[in-house]
């Protein structure tokens, strides 16, 4: 396995197999964290998933966390390609919170449509989110 921070020294592109950490949604994207979380988390190290709107996908595949500043929490190994400031999988596993299985995410195209057309409420979210932890006393 290898983990966020090792991936993040590199500069040059290179295939990734086995990137192990805690899939997030933060700043409207969905991040890798390293497996050994910061306090606060949003401390740790991370790499963006350069997939628009995969977290449309997630929402349809994952449970989802209660409250807080990402609604997932989930530990997840990846396989793709670094391109120096992203991360372009070709296969993301995620652990099942419910009975510890690793299951492959379908981020297809048709996926994250389906997921757009029940969550639309994402991007409203992701707002709220944003202002509260900017603005908590507002």
């Amino acid at each position: 396995m290898i983990s966020v921070r090792s991936v993040l020294k590199k500069k040059e592109q290179s295939s990734i197999s086995g990137l192990c950490g805690v899939l997030v949604i933060m700043d409207g994207g969905v991040y890798l964290l390293d497996e050994f979380l910061e306090k606060p988390w949003q401390a740790t190290p991370s790499i963006k998933i350069a997939i628009t709107d995969l977290k449309y996908a997630l929402m349809l595949q994952l449970a989802q966390m209660g409250g807080g500043s990402s609604i997932f929490f989930h530990k997840a190994i990846i396989d793709g390609n670094w391109n120096g400031a992203f991360l372009e999988p070709t296969t993301i596993l995620s652990k099942d919170v419910k009975n510890g299985d690793w299951r492959e995410i379908d981020f297809s195209s048709e996926t994250i449509e389906k997921g757009k057309g029940r969550y639309k409420h994402l991007d409203s979210l992701d707002e709220e989110i944003v202002d509260f932890w900017t603005n908590p006393h507002s």
